[in-house]
């Protein structure tokens, strides 16, 4: 007994350690916010309080599990809940890993009940929301527990237990259900060996979601069997091959413990009535504590090697700087973006980045010290421009672009870009707000009234919908409202969405000395595409927006300019600064010495000038642009 009581404090020791860890790591390493924030980029399953919304889960199996799971996701917005939703479904499911293990008979390896754990937090590794699935498969272990409390009893009552558990647990738990019914088959064949009861539970996990499914709830044959399992078409989790993996190990797991448990039994079992003197029991506290030594060590290091190397870092920079830009954090968003590879950085950062570099006053002198893509200035994927390109539509940059539309005066586009992510996506407190400012500015109030209501419902904007709706009723213009009040200020008297071109809308945005925005956006534009006499001709427009010298990027792009063209420009009694000239002359020298072997070249160049306009231009050239 002495022995047993200490076995179990270095155990409840051991699983204490463990899920600290467990929580730290979600915590401090993976961030559920990111998974939240990643609305494009990630699934995300909307939320709304109230009788009407949680109606449209009741009507199908496994729709209780996936109100709840919505219901938590929402949470993932604060960090260190979301950590802790995460860490407590993996307690529970260990919890009743052990208790399933003890059941058919074994409770030496317990070691072994973290391994759904370990399988849950390598898919919270690459991000995958596996929230739901990690509550089906939860449900299915509450109810295996319950069966097996009453497995001692009649044949007859186990049977009546199992039916009306199928019946409840298929409701709530849809595809769950199916994992469920397998262990307790298991457990019937194998450890009361009731073969015709164990294969007729087995094989009730294949005809009871097809009469349930398609006769009862009306559904269709995939939602009937996998809802609610890693193997769904739409499930989030992902790989596939952990899925597999999390599933396969239950039954596994009651095959190989329930064909063990007896040979280990008859070799251990004890003479009933000899009771040994104390020389001749062995000291089974030190080898009890030295295999539990053992087994934490191996149990801590694999779930360190399995968990650390596979984790994406580049993933969840990627989704920093999303997150960080959805909260107009920008200098965080250039930060990150320093650590993103380059084969890693695509226009969805690039346009974050150049967002970025706008609001911290960098964008026309410091653009080229990140990879630009044209295209990214203002996602052109989603435009007519972009369609005519064969540019593809990538469902992350819509809400992107409803922003910057939005910000940069183009408010007919950011709406028509906002609904467009709404039905292409789903629905996001982040794009409720959007269409919520739009409406706003265009005084549409009644239009705005309807989305603040509806996020009124949300857990974690809902507060700030209320409050929103107090003060439209104090103020109905807004005047209050600095957002507001700038996106009035610079809304676009022309603009459609039917076909999109960057000079026009961006030109006729200009005639308003407020929208620094757009010139800054069109000459980034114009230094892009290498349009130097469009270039030359705003560079009176400087004037226009108060800037104190020639930004350095729009500088080198007109001295480049008036060397090939071999004249003067007309800079409106600024001048190019020796900086520029003296970098000029160094770039050309370099570029000169290494024409001979310009692979060298190029990455002595980039050292040296891979931040500044000249090295883009180069390289232009040298992919064959000017021709």
């Amino acid at each position: 007994m002495v022995i047993y009581h200490r076995r179990m404090s270095l155990e409840i020791i051991r699983f204490a350690i463990f899920f600290v860890l467990y929580y730290l790591y979600v915590w401090l390493r993976i961030d559920p916010s990111l998974i939240y924030h990643g609305y494009g980029m990630l699934p995300f399953p909307f939320f709304y309080q109230g009788w009407e919304f949680f109606k449209e889960f009741l009507g199908y199996p496994g729709g209780i599990i996936e109100y709840i799971s919505t219901l938590f996701y929402q949470f993932y917005y604060f960090s260190y809940l979301g950590s802790l939703i995460i860490t407590v479904v993996a307690i529970l499911i260990c919890i009743l890993t052990g208790k399933f293990i003890a059941s058919i008979g074994n409770n030496r390896f317990r070691v072994v009940i973290y391994i759904p754990a370990i399988l849950l937090l390598m898919v919270y590794n690459k991000y995958y929301h596996c929230l739901t699935i990690s509550l089906g498969l939860l449900a299915s272990l509450c109810f295996l527990w319950i069966y097996l409390l009453i497995a001692q009893r009649k044949a007859i009552l186990r049977l009546s237990v199992f039916l009306i558990s199928s019946i409840i647990l298929y409701y709530i738990g849809g595809g769950s259900y199916l994992l469920y019914a397998l262990l307790c088959g298991i457990f019937e064949f194998l450890n009361k060996q009731k073969r015709f009861t164990g294969l007729l539970y087995i094989f009730s996990g294949f005809f009871f979601p097809y009469i349930a499914g398609i006769y009862v709830f009306e559904v269709n044959i995939t939602d009937a069997y996998m809802r609610i399992s890693p193997f769904h078409p739409e499930s989030y989790m992902k790989p596939l091959i952990l899925a597999l993996l999390l599933y396969i190990f239950f039954p596994l797991a009651a095959i190989w413990f329930s064909l063990w448990h007896p040979a280990v039994k008859k070799s251990l079992k004890p003479e009933a009535d000899t009771i040994p003197s104390g020389k001749d029991i062995p000291d089974y506290s030190r080898i009890s504590k030295r295999k539990f030594f053992y087994e934490s060590l191996v149990l801590f290091a694999i779930g360190a090697v399995i968990i650390l190397v596979p984790f994406d870092r580049n993933i969840k920079t990627a989704l920093r700087i999303n997150s960080f830009s959805c909260r107009e954090m920008w200098n965080q968003v250039l930060k990150e973006a320093r650590k993103i590879p380059i084969e890693r950085y695509n226009i969805l950062i690039n346009h974050d980045v150049n967002k970025a570099l706008y609001y911290t006053d960098r964008l026309l002198y410091d653009m080229f010290s990140y990879p630009q893509n044209p295209v990214a200035l203002l996602n052109l994927g989603s435009s007519e421009w972009g369609r005519r390109k064969n540019i593809p539509i990538l469902y992350a940059e819509l809400p992107k672009i409803s922003d910057t539309y939005f910000r940069i005066g183009l408010v007919n586009y950011a709406e028509h870009t906002a609904h467009l992510s709404m039905d292409l996506i789903g629905e996001h407190p982040t794009t409720l707000r959007q269409l919520i400012f739009i409406y706003l500015a265009k005084g549409n109030t009644q239009a705005a009234r309807i989305y603040l209501n509806q996020l009124s419902k949300d857990l974690v904007f809902g507060r700030w919908a209320k409050k929103y709706l107090r003060q439209l009723d104090k103020d109905p213009l807004m005047s209050s409202d600095k957002l507001v009040q700038h996106a009035r200020s610079v809304i676009t008297t022309v603009d459609n969405v039917r076909a999109f071109t960057i000079d026009k809308y961006l030109l006729d945005l200009l005639h308003n000395k407020k929208n620094r925005m757009a010139f800054e956006y069109l000459m980034a534009y114009y230094l892009l595409t290498f349009d130097f006499e469009k270039i030359a001709d705003n560079i009176h427009r400087l004037d226009d927006y108060n800037y104190p010298d020639i930004p350095r990027h729009y500088e080198e792009a007109i001295f480049v300019y008036m060397t090939e063209k071999g004249e003067e420009v007309d800079l409106y009694g600024r001048k190019i600064s020796q900086n520029t000239i003296q970098r000029f002359q160094r770039f050309t020298y370099l570029a000169n010495r290494y024409s001979n072997n310009m692979k060298e070249g190029i990455n002595v160049l980039r050292r040296e000038f891979g931040d500044s306009y000249f090295f883009y231009h180069f390289l232009y050239l040298l992919s064959g642009g000017a021709k």
